[in-house]
C-alpha cells in the first residue's frame, strides 16, 4: 500500500522518477528509516535508485516470512493491566498486516486472547465492526474500572455504583463480576 500511494502522489507532484528514492525515503521512521539507512550505506553512501528502493521494500516489508514473524508476534502480545498500552503494542503489529494475511476475526480472537473475561465479555457486546471498534469498547471499558472503582486489581470485580446493582441486592454488598451489567429490567 505504501509504494502504491508514494507513486501516486510522486507521479501527482510531477516528481522526476530519478528523485523518487531520495523523495521517498525522506518518508521513512523508526524501523524502516534504519533499514533504509543500512541500505544506503552499502551503497557508498549515496540513495538507492527508485528502481532498487522499491524492489527492496517488498522484499523487506512485503516478504511471506515477515508476515509469518508478524502473526507470531501478535499471539506473543499481551495485555499486562493497562489497555493504552496493549492497544499501542497491538495496533503497531496488526496494521501491519493486510486483510488477506489476517481476517478480522482472527485479529479480534488474538487481541481477546489474554484480556479478562469481564472486558472480552463488555467489548463483545459492544458489537464491534472493526479493530478501530474494539479499541475504542476496550477504552471505554478501562475508563469505567477507571472512574467507578472498580479496579480488579483492588476491587475483585466489585463496585459500590448502585446503578449496576441487580434489584434485589443489597447495597453494602456489591455485585459481582458476573453481574457487572445493569439488566435489561433495570
Amino acid at each position: 500500500a505504501f509504494i502504491s500511494i508514494a507513486k501516486d502522489l510522486l507521479k501527482a507532484t510531477h516528481i522526476a522518477q530519478e528523485d523518487w528514492g531520495v523523495i521517498v525515503s525522506g518518508c521513512f521512521r523508526d524501523a524502516a528509516q534504519t533499514w533504509y539507512l543500512a541500505k544506503k550505506q552499502n551503497n557508498n553512501d549515496q540513495p538507492l535508485h527508485w528502481n532498487q528502493l522499491e524492489q527492496d521494500l517488498c522484499q523487506q516489508f512485503d516478504h511471506p516470512a515477515r508476515t509469518d514473524e508478524i502473526r507470531s508476534s501478535l499471539t506473543r502480545c499481551n495485555y499486562k493491566g493497562n489497555v493504552s498500552e496493549f492497544i499501542t503494542r497491538f495496533q503497531k503489529l496488526e496494521m501491519q498486516l493486510s486483510s488477506t494475511d489476517m481476517t478480522y476475526g482472527d485479529r479480534k480472537f488474538n487481541f481477546f486472547r489474554s484480556l479478562p473475561p469481564d472486558m472480552c465479555f463488555h467489548i463483545s457486546n459492544s458489537n464491534p465492526a472493526s479493530m478501530s471498534d474494539v479499541y475504542e469498547a476496550a477504552r471505554v471499558y478501562e475508563r469505567y474500572r477507571r472512574t467507578s472503582g472498580n479496579n480488579h486489581n483492588h476491587s475483585h470485580g466489585r463496585t459500590s455504583d448502585p446503578r449496576l446493582r441487580r434489584p434485589n441486592q443489597p447495597s453494602s454488598g456489591g455485585v459481582s463480576s458476573s453481574s457487572m451489567y445493569p439488566s435489561v429490567n433495570d
